[in-house]
């Protein structure tokens, strides 16, 4: 048995290190002078139809709540403009404000997918343009995807999630 110990202490060592360090490696990857940090969330929230934009399309409002890695609990806006033919939609100045007031602003593609008369499928492409505050540099990428439910003809509550990278 006292063969047995210096591999048994060895592999200990191994997984301690590899629990010490692993986790600031997935958090985060250095790209350049840059440092790529994990960009995840979970969201709720409500959109309401206000009226059309400049282009004819159907002009939307959202807003919602969330926990995001990063910035931690977030409330959400926007504006968007959707094609009712193609269910396509496009924002360019969403919103995601930390706590402190702190944000990250996107550019976002929307594509709905209806599965019945009033709930559907949702999933988004988003482009990080900038931020202020500690965001103030933001860049990155990011998709989202999601459910919703129209509670009225102008009216549809939402939930979903993010994946993404974002540097600041």
């Amino acid at each position: 048995m006292a063969g047995k110990r210096p591999t048994c202490l060895f592999f200990v060592f191994v997984v301690l290190m590899f629990l010490a360090f692993a986790p600031c490696g997935w958090a985060q990857t250095k790209v350049g002078s840059r440092t790529l940090r994990s960009w995840n969330g979970t969201w709720v929230g409500n959109a309401t139809i206000v009226g059309k934009c400049e282009d004819g399309t159907q002009k939307f409002v959202e807003t919602g709540i969330g926990l995001f890695e990063q910035m931690g609990k977030t409330a959400w806006s926007d504006t968007y403009c959707m094609d009712p033919t193609t269910w396509t939609a496009s924002s360019q100045n969403a919103a995601i404000a930390a706590e402190n007031g702190d944000k990250v602003f996107l550019k976002i593609t929307l594509l709905f997918t209806w599965t019945s008369q009033t709930a559907g499928n949702w999933t988004e492409a988003e482009t990080i343009i900038r931020g202020t505050g500690r965001y103030a540099a933001a860049t990155g990428d990011s998709h989202s995807r999601g459910t919703f439910t129209l509670t009225s003809p102008t009216v549809a509550e939402w939930e979903g999630t993010t994946t993404g990278l974002i540097s600041y």
